[in-house]
C-alpha cells in the first residue's frame, strides 16, 4: 500500500493534491511525520538566490519522481529563514534528509548538489527505506 506524501511547501511540486504544510512550523510537522508507520525523506531546498542558486531548480524534477513513486512519506520545506532544520542546512541547500522509523537521528543523503531520481532511490535503500524495491 502507498503511503501518502505530505509536501511541506507547494513551490517544489505545485500541483501536488497532497496535504501543504508550512515553513514556519516544519519542526512540528516533521515530527509528526516521524510519528507515522514509516521512514520520511525531506528535501531542504530554497527558491534561489546566493542560499541555492541552481541546484534547487534542478533537484526538482527527480524529487518529484521521487515523491510520485515512493512508499515511505516524503516531504519538502522551501527554507525562507534560518530556523529549525533550514538553520542546520542553510548554507548546503539543496538538502535530501532520510529519518527512519522511530527517534534515531537522520542520515543525510546529499547537501549542496543536485541528484538523479535513481540516485536518491538508491541511497534510501541503503537507510533501509526501499522496502523491497532496492536493486
Amino acid at each position: 500500500m502507498k503511503r501518502r506524501s505530505l509536501i511541506i511547501s507547494n513551490s517544489i511540486i505545485p500541483d501536488s493534491t497532497d496535504q501543504e504544510l508550512s515553513f514556519e512550523d516544519h519542526e512540528m510537522q516533521l515530527k509528526a511525520l516521524r510519528a507515522g508507520p514509516g521512514p520520511v525523506v525531506l528535501l531542504l531546498y530554497a527558491s534561489g538566490g546566493r542560499s541555492c542558486p541552481e541546484a534547487c531548480h534542478r533537484i526538482r524534477e527527480a524529487y518529484v519522481n521521487l515523491a510520485s513513486h515512493s512508499k515511505q512519506a516524503v516531504a519538502a520545506v522551501q527554507c525562507k529563514r534560518r530556523q529549525g532544520k533550514c538553520a542546520e542546512f542553510a548554507d548546503k541547500l539543496p538538502a535530501v534528509l532520510f529519518f527512519a522509523k522511530g527517534n534515531r537521528p537522520e542520515k543525510v543523503l546529499s547537501t549542496g548538489t543536485s541528484l538523479s531520481y535513481s540516485l536518491l532511490q538508491k541511497k534510501i535503500c541503503r537507510c533501509g527505506g526501499g522496502q523491497g524495491r532496492c536493486e
